[in-house]
Order: structure tokens, then C-alpha cells, then sequence
């Protein structure tokens, strides 16, 4: 009872993360190779990214205490976005030991990305506290399937010099995370909703609360 038990939890997790399988013939550089080798020899190690030209790759990593970070359809979005940080679209190439790329099957397509690609999220913009709150923005950059960016902005008038950061939020899901750290010393961290298709809007606060607002648009 317990295998078949097994079995199928096993079953329903590929089922959940079938559309980030990657499928189609593949060629897996010597770099690639020797990383997954050494990947699929890690306990810890979960789900297995490789780019669509086999030169890039990523992995889920879980400690002993995190299992849940990688379990099911999240430690997939884990690898992909671990790999995808090359600037390239990427996919599930393993979980553990076990190879789930599909070589015979027709290329894959992007399943989900291609829904995000023309969300116009292009401009991070910060505003900040003081006599009378103003705005710092910049460009941001996302990854294929737009579930993490990363953003640089600066304002010497302001005092903020050398501040870059990133989002991050789980495949599908409507809210995420940012964070962003200053060279001038200013750090916030904070939630950002992405229910809106055109301008996405959050909050944050310093370490020692002070509190600010973003969008993306």
C-alpha cells in the first residue's frame, strides 16, 4: 500500500509541473553535463533546469528543514528560475536521479511565459519618504517566464547611489517579494501585487521601518 501510496504522490507532482518539462531533442555541454552529474549525486538537490541550448543550468537545493521549498511544482519553479538568471528560457531537465526531459517529443513551448512576454513591467519606480515624497525608477529585466526580475536604480540628489535589487514570486502566483540594497547604505524589502496586467504596485519598509512604496509599469 505504502509504494502505490508513493507512487502516486509522485505521479500528481510530475502532473503538476509537466508544463516546465522540457521536451525535443537536447545537446548538454560539457560544463552542463558535469553539473548535473554532481547535482544528481546531492541528496539535497530536487528538481534539475537546463536551457533550451543546453548550455546553462540550475537546480532546487534543499536543506535538511526545507523540504518544503522544493516540493512539487515549486522546487520546479526553483530550477527554472535559478537557471533562467543566464537570461535564457530554461526547463526541467531531472528530479533527482530521474531524467525527465522527453527527447523524442516535439520542442517544447512556453507554456506560461508566452502569457507574461508582453506584460509591460519595464520600469521599477521607488517612492521615497521625506519632506515631500518623490520618485527614483530604473529599468528592470525579467527572465523568460517573468517570475523574477532584476533592478538597478539611482538618484545622487537623493542620496541613493548604487542601489540594484530583484523580485521574485512563485510561477502563477498574484503577489512577490523585493528587496533592494543601496552602496549609500538605504535597504528595503518588502510585497509586490501582480494582479494588475499593466502596473504592479507594492509596499515595503527599512530595517528601521521606515516605510516605502513601488510600482513597476
Amino acid at each position: 500500500m505504502m509504494r502505490i501510496l508513493s507512487a502516486f504522490v509522485l505521479l500528481v507532482l510530475l502532473t503538476g509541473c509537466q508544463s516546465h518539462i522540457g521536451k525535443g531533442p537536447i545537446t548538454l555541454s560539457p560544463t552542463v553535463q558535469s553539473h548535473i552529474a554532481k547535482a544528481m549525486e546531492d541528496s539535497t538537490v530536487s528538481y534539475i533546469a537546463v536551457s533550451e541550448d543546453g548550455q546553462r543550468v540550475g537546480w532546487a537545493y534543499c536543506p535538511a528543514g526545507y523540504a518544503s521549498v522544493c516540493s512539487g511544482n515549486n522546487g520546479a519553479v526553483v530550477a527554472i528560475n535559478s537557471c533562467e538568471r543566464s537570461g535564457k528560457k530554461c526547463y526541467i531537465y531531472a528530479n533527482g536521479k530521474t531524467v525527465l526531459w522527453d527527447k523524442s517529443a516535439p520542442a517544447s513551448e512556453d507554456s506560461y511565459g508566452s502569457k507574461l512576454s508582453s506584460q509591460p513591467w519595464k520600469e521599477f519606480v521607488l517612492t521615497v519618504p521625506g519632506g515631500g515624497a518623490s520618485d527614483i525608477s530604473g529599468p528592470i529585466t525579467w527572465n523568460a517566464s517573468q517570475v523574477y526580475g532584476e533592478f538597478a536604480i539611482e538618484s545622487e540628489d537623493k542620496g541613493y547611489r548604487g542601489c540594484a535589487g530583484e523580485i521574485t514570486r512563485r510561477l502563477s502566483a498574484t503577489t512577490g517579494r523585493w528587496q533592494l540594497y543601496c552602496a549609500s547604505g538605504q535597504s528595503y524589502a518588502g510585497a509586490v501585487d501582480f494582479s494588475d496586467s499593466k502596473v504592479l504596485k507594492g509596499v515595503g519598509s527599512s530595517p528601521t521601518g521606515e516605510t516605502v512604496k513601488i510600482r513597476i509599469e
